[in-house]
């Protein structure tokens, strides 16, 4: 298995071309160029090689901390990532996977746990349109309040050029329990007569 950004072995093992980005999460195994002695023992040994995005693989390390409780740097996640990928053929009955390193700078792991909340939308970000009148916020807050979840970032602007002058954009970051229930916080605030939009994140 390669991280689709380096894919070094790929290239050799099925002669192509692909390019190379800039960075991955799986730095052990983020090479441009194979070893000649690790080279040789791959050819002999592997038979196929996997290329994984970036994201499964931040998810599959994700989902060894939540789900086994098992610290796993990227690139010993990546045969899970491809899984999770559906990139191993369903007919495959006997699969075992190599969990291996903890070499995880803990300011990375934060920022992964926290891209993989973003992705199950347990974390909200929602840009609402609402009349610059008093009491707008309140709406927005009690409804927060009767759903039982957290805010945690508002940005409320009257400085927005692409509205009236009498109407402001509130940006409010939101704790969720899933998706499902982030669809019903959305529909619940249009339902308030409020234009929102949920920002997305690449």
């Amino acid at each position: 298995m390669q991280s689709e950004n380096f894919p070094s072995f790929y290239n050799s093992f099925y002669k192509r071309k692909y390019s190379f980005s800039s960075g991955s999460v799986a730095e052990g195994i983020a090479v441009k160029k194979i070893g000649t002695i690790n080279s040789k023992i791959l050819n002999k040994n592997v038979d196929k090689c996997i290329l994984v995005k970036e994201k499964k693989i931040e998810e599959a390390i994700s989902h060894f901390l939540m789900k086994d409780k098992t610290l796993v740097e990227g690139a010993g996640a990546a045969g899970l990532a491809a899984i999770l990928e559906d990139k191993i053929p369903k007919s495959s009955k006997n699969i075992g996977l190599v969990a291996c390193g903890g070499n995880l700078d803990s300011r990375v792991l934060s920022s992964l746990l926290m891209r993989e909340l973003v992705r199950k939308k347990k974390i909200l970000t929602l840009s609402i349109d609402m009349d610059d009148k008093p009491g707008q916020l309140n709406q927005i807050s009690i409804l927060c309040s009767q759903e039982k979840i957290n805010i945690l970032e508002v940005e409320h602007s009257r400085f927005t050029l692409d509205l009236s002058v009498r109407a402001a954009r509130l940006n409010i970051t939101l704790e969720t329990r899933d998706k499902d229930h982030a669809k019903v916080i959305i529909n619940k605030i249009k339902k308030l007569g409020f234009k929102v939009e949920e920002k997305k994140k690449n």
